[in-house]
Order: C-alpha cells, then sequence, then structure tokens
C-alpha cells in the first residue's frame, strides 16, 4: 500500500479534501498569464485539443471537418502553453502543448507565469483530472451543454494546487512507470479481442462455406472465391431463393408520415448485426400513401451505397420494420434459413463490396444482389450450421466480454491512479 504525505491541510475544494501541507494553492490567475498571440500567416503547425488526447497536431488525427480556407490570425502557442477548448472545457478538452503551433482563435491559451512553477506533464495530468472538470462545468456560462463557455476571468478564478517542483517531477516519474505498464496491458488486451473476432469470423467463414463435416465428398462451386463445397450442396442465385427489394423514405415535409407506430430502418442499423429496435417510426398513413412497405421479421437487410463499411454490410431483422432507399431487403423463401443467409453474407463481405466498386457514387442495388450465388445445403443443415456458429459465437463473445470488462477497470484504475498521485493522496517520492 503506498504511503502517504507526513502532513495534510485542508484544500479549497470539498471534493478535493486535503491536500499535503506543504504544497501551495492559489487561484490560477497567481501562475498563468492569458497569451493572445495570433498568426499572421496562419502556416504554423495546426493544433488540435481534445478531451480524450489533450494537445496534439491535426495532422495526427483523422479529421476533416472544419477544415478552413485560411488559418490567418489563429491563435499561437509554444510549448508548455496550457490549451484550454473553451466550449467543451466541462469535458476536460484541454492540456499542455508540447509543440509549437496554432489553435482556433476561440481556444484559451494560458502561460505560466515561470517556467519553474510547473512540470508541464504533470500540469497536463492535473488539469484534466475529474475534479477539475466538474469545475469547470460550474464555472462556465450558457444554456446548452455544447454551448457553454469558460470564459478567462472564469478559468483565472479556479484554485490550482502547486507542489514543489522535486514533488511534481517525483509524480511524472511514477506516473510514467505506471502508466506505461497499464497501456502495455490495455494493448495487449485489445490485441486479444482483435484476435477473438478474427476467429469469431474464421468459425463463421468456415461453416457457411464448407459445411461442419470435412469428411464429405467435395466439388467446385462455381463461385471465385469459394473454392470447393461439399457435393451434395447446390449453388444457386440468390433471387432463386429470395425476395429482394429496397426502401425508401416517407416525405420529411409529412409530418402525419411520422411519430407513428411503424417501425423504419435507416441504413446506419446494419452496423446492429441484428436488429432489434427502428431508427425511427413511421405511420400508417405513409405505409398507405407512400411506396414504402413492411419487411418480415427474420428477413436479411444489407447496405448498398457508402463509402464506408456500410456498403455490403448485412444485419439480421428480428422486428418486423420498413427500411430506407439505401437498403435492400432480402425476404428467403421457404428453401433459405435467413439466419444462413445472414453469415453467408458476412463471410462475403469483402467480396460483396467488390460489387459495387466504380463511378463516383460506389453502390450495389438490387439487381447486382439479386445475381449474388450462393451455396446451398439442405434446409436441415443449415440450421445445423446455424446452432453450430451461434454456439462458438457465444463461447467467443465471452471471451470478448471479460476483456473488455478487464480494459474498462484497468482503465478506471489508471483514472483513478493519476488522480491519487497529483493531488497528493499518494507519497510517491521514494517509490
Amino acid at each position: 500500500m503506498m504511503q502517504r504525505y507526513p502532513a495534510y491541510k485542508d484544500s479549497f475544494f470539498e471534493w478535493l479534501g486535503k491536500i499535503p501541507s506543504h504544497w501551495e494553492e492559489k487561484r490560477a490567475k497567481w501562475y498563468f498569464d492569458k497569451i493572445d498571440e495570433r498568426s499572421e500567416a496562419g502556416d504554423e503547425e495546426l493544433l488540435s485539443v481534445s478531451h480524450i488526447t489533450g494537445v496534439t497536431p491535426r495532422s495526427e488525427k483523422n479529421v476533416t471537418m472544419f477544415q478552413a480556407e485560411s488559418y490567418e490570425g489563429h491563435k499561437l502557442c509554444q510549448p508548455g502553453d496550457l490549451v484550454i477548448n473553451s466550449m467543451w472545457a466541462w469535458m476536460a478538452a484541454l492540456g499542455v502543448s508540447q509543440y509549437a503551433g496554432i489553435v482556433s482563435s476561440a481556444y484559451g491559451v494560458y502561460r505560466p507565469k515561470r517556467k519553474d512553477f510547473f512540470n508541464s506533464q504533470y500540469l497536463d495530468y492535473l488539469m484534466r483530472i475529474k475534479g477539475y472538470a466538474g469545475e469547470y462545468l460550474c464555472r462556465s456560462k450558457g444554456i446548452w451543454s455544447s454551448r457553454l463557455l469558460l470564459g478567462p476571468d472564469a478559468f483565472f478564478n479556479i484554485p490550482i494546487i502547486h507542489p514543489p517542483l522535486e514533488d511534481q517531477d517525483a509524480i511524472v516519474a511514477f506516473l510514467e512507470e505506471q502508466t506505461a505498464v497499464i497501456n502495455q496491458f490495455l494493448t495487449n488486451k485489445r490485441r486479444l479481442i482483435a484476435l477473438l473476432e478474427e476467429q469469431k469470423q474464421v468459425v463463421i467463414n468456415t461453416a457457411v462455406t464448407q459445411g461442419l463435416d470435412t469428411a464429405v465428398a467435395r466439388k467446385p462451386s462455381g463461385i471465385d472465391w469459394l473454392g470447393d463445397i461439399p457435393a451434395h450442396w447446390t449453388e444457386i442465385k440468390l433471387s432463386r431463393v429470395s425476395k429482394i427489394f429496397n426502401g425508401t423514405t416517407p416525405s420529411r415535409n409529412r409530418p402525419d408520415y411520422w411519430e407513428g407506430n411503424i417501425p423504419w430502418i435507416s441504413s446506419g442499423k446494419v452496423n446492429d448485426f441484428v436488429v432489434r429496435t427502428p431508427s425511427e417510426y413511421v405511420t400508417e398513413k405513409a405505409l398507405a400513401e407512400s411506396s414504402i412497405s413492411l419487411v418480415p421479421k427474420g428477413a436479411v437487410i444489407i447496405g448498398m451505397i457508402g463509402q464506408g463499411k456500410t456498403r455490403g454490410l448485412s444485419a439480421l431483422l428480428e422486428i418486423e420494420a420498413c427500411i430506407n432507399q439505401n437498403l435492400a431487403a432480402i425476404v428467403p423463401n421457404h428453401r433459405l434459413d435467413g439466419k444462413y443467409l445472414h453469415y453467408f453474407l458476412l463471410a462475403s463481405y469483402e467480396f460483396i463490396r467488390e460489387y459495387g466498386r466504380g463511378g463516383n457514387q460506389e453502390a450495389l442495388n438490387c439487381q447486382i444482389i439479386s445475381s449474388f450465388q450462393v451455396p446451398l445445403p439442405p434446409l436441415s443443415e443449415q440450421y445445423e450450421i446455424v446452432r453450430h456458429i451461434e454456439q462458438k459465437a457465444a463461447e467467443i463473445n465471452t471471451a470478448i466480454e471479460r476483456t473488455q470488462r478487464e480494459i474498462e477497470l484497468i482503465e478506471e484504475y489508471r483514472t483513478t491512479l493519476i488522480a491519487t498521485a497529483v493531488t497528493g493522496k499518494i507519497d510517491v517520492r521514494t517509490v
């Protein structure tokens, strides 16, 4: 168990409790100056400020929104400056910059009055803990959470704890060592989840393309990417064993078409794997007067349009619902089980996406989907394949959920450890 400092005193904040008696605690105005230096040409490195990563170069992020034609007049910041996204300060969207660059003119840039006031890494840890985020929230002005603003006067009024520099250095050294171990643990656990997801995909791919009996005779499938399949299976066009059609969106200019009791699905729902809840609801009037139609429970929906992963991705409907125009419904007949089809489409995902390539808009359509060749085992064998996949997938999903919970717990521990160290609840100077 970590030891505590020899003596403590009361702090300004109830959430902070006591702090080491030899630490200072003064309002931010004693430690920082507001900096309002502006870029003349706007060609310095553009920096982003996030509650997750702090201050980082925009070039390291996959960000395409909010790109200005010119960054002339943006605020300059230097290494060691505290940069606050004033509108998202309540989410701890701030950090101490390690870079010279420019940030939004709406951000707050604060520079320590003396270089020996803070170890910049300690300051970054300290200012992003939950307790201070609560202070930013309480002191921000505005009606909506997305429009709250932490102005300079409000920031300068916040009491900041200030340990001696040697204590800050010791805390940073301790946290760097501890978080390195924790981060490696998290990396390993996330890698394990990726491997488990791959294992689940192998189970699906093997079952729907090769069957469960590896000893049966085989024949060429006639499907380029598929290879050999059991000899007693048939290959058939999807249109011969299902009904395929796309949906539509009732007019948004007709309020009487919306907020009814009939489920309606948008294309993003294919990411759910199994659809149990709708995106929105439409009315009986919309069903009667527009071109939408109900897709029965047990059908499969597939994304037709999009540059992301939605195109070619499928989901199983567990509710009766209407769908939008960017989705196709595949309603199996008596020869094809919907769950088996869903798993086959998942196994075929990368190959299905290739069908939609070409032109400026990569898209599938009902004609293309109807032409898909699918391997068709006897219906009883389709059921066996589905049961096998669901059993194996359940085992793998249990392992994934357990690993995700471990990740959540260690992330909580890391957050608590940082807050405990930077607020002086443990003495790490001799660790």
